[in-house]
Order: C-alpha cells, then sequence, then structure tokens
C-alpha cells in the first residue's frame, strides 16, 4: 500500500491590525496567521460601517499574492458623510473624524449680504446635516453734510484764520471802507441852471431889439 502525502506550503503573515478583505475571491477577515502559499489577498480601501460612516483604509487598493513571509501595516482613518448648508448652497462629502473644516465669514448672493455668526471654524464629530448659522447684514447710509463759513472782519489790520486739527482751512477776510462817499444829487442844481439860462435868453432878446 503506498501512501502519497500532499505537502502544501504555507507562510506567516503578520498584520497589525484585523480588517476585512477579500481573500481568494471571497470575503473574509484579514488578521494574522498562516496562508497557503499562491494565496491572493485583496484589501479594499473603503470599508463601509453604515451609509454614513466608513474606514478608509491605506494603503489603497492593497493586493498582495502570498509566496513569502509578510508584515502588513495598515491605518485605518474614520470618516463621516456630512452636509454643510450655507447661503449659496451645500458642500456634501466624506470628512475625516476629527477634521476641522473653516467656512467664510461672509456669502453674497444675487447682492445680498450673509455674514456668519460664530466661529468659522467646524470640527467633525459625527455624520449628519450642519447648518452654520448666517445672518443677512445691515446696510446703513450716513449723510455728512459740510457747511463753509465765512469770517469777516471790520478793521483793515487783522486777518482771521481757523484751524481744525491736521488740516488748515484759511478765513476769507474782507476790508471794510474807513468812509462813506456822499453822493449829491443833481435834483438840487437843476432849478438854478434853468433860471440862468432864462436870463441869458432874456438879455439876448433885449440886445437884438435895441439894435
Amino acid at each position: 500500500m503506498v501512501i502519497t502525502a500532499n505537502w502544501l506550503e504555507q507562510f506567516y503573515i503578520s498584520v497589525n491590525c484585523e480588517t476585512i478583505a477579500i481573500i481568494n475571491c471571497r470575503n473574509s477577515t484579514f488578521k494574522s496567521g498562516y496562508y497557503n502559499d499562491g494565496t491572493t489577498i485583496k484589501i479594499n480601501q473603503y470599508q463601509y460601517i453604515n451609509s454614513t460612516e466608513r474606514l478608509m483604509v491605506s494603503p489603497k487598493n492593497y493586493c498582495i499574492v502570498v509566496n513569502s513571509p509578510i508584515n502588513v501595516t495598515l491605518s485605518k482613518i474614520l470618516q463621516y458623510y456630512v452636509c454643510i448648508v450655507l447661503p449659496n448652497g451645500t458642500i456634501k462629502g466624506w470628512f475625516n473624524a476629527n477634521s476641522t473644516i473653516t467656512l467664510p465669514q461672509k456669502i453674497e448672493v444675487n447682492g445680498v449680504i450673509y455674514v456668519l455668526k460664530g466661529s468659522n471654524q467646524i470640527i467633525i464629530s459625527h455624520s449628519g446635516v450642519i447648518k452654520p448659522c448666517y445672518l443677512v447684514q445691515q446696510c446703513t447710509s450716513t449723510t455728512t453734510s459740510t457747511s463753509t463759513t465765512t469770517s469777516t472782519t471790520s478793521t483793515e489790520s487783522t486777518t482771521s484764520t481757523s484751524t481744525t486739527s491736521s488740516s488748515t482751512i484759511p478765513s476769507t477776510t474782507t476790508q471794510s471802507t474807513p468812509s462813506q462817499i456822499t453822493h449829491v444829487s443833481t435834483s438840487v442844481y437843476l432849478p438854478i441852471v434853468i433860471s440862468v439860462m432864462i436870463a441869458i435868453v432874456i438879455g439876448a432878446v433885449i440886445l437884438i431889439k435895441r439894435k
């Protein structure tokens, strides 16, 4: 009687953390242990816990064929699916747990400015919808009226100057005439002139008659 023994070589694979993998085309738990020579092990980059939580595994899409002892070092990062609602739309996606998102302080939509109330940083600690508080900015208009003041001096030699902080505004100086000019109306002399002219005419007539 002949007994034939089939030998199957195995190699020890050391893994730093357990994870889900596709081993020889079947979903299995990949952990440290002995694996047959020629075994294929593929680790997908993302492992979903549920619809809003997942693990991101590095190295990305790791795949090995067992043909010697191997040390496998993996890292896992927890991610959350988050929806951030802003005045101009929404931001959706997967974000690493405990990561920080910086929001804009002001957002303008169709001429309306929205100002963020509170901190502009969000720490991702869970999945779900996040609605930062944005308030409509109130527009106020200020009208400043400027009045011009002119100072007038009544003396001939005095000049008035006004000064405001760093800017100097020269005033206008007006000199008044010391004495007013007296205007004599011509109506006072008119009767005298007429009388003189009449006397001249009468005298001329008398002289003509004598001749």
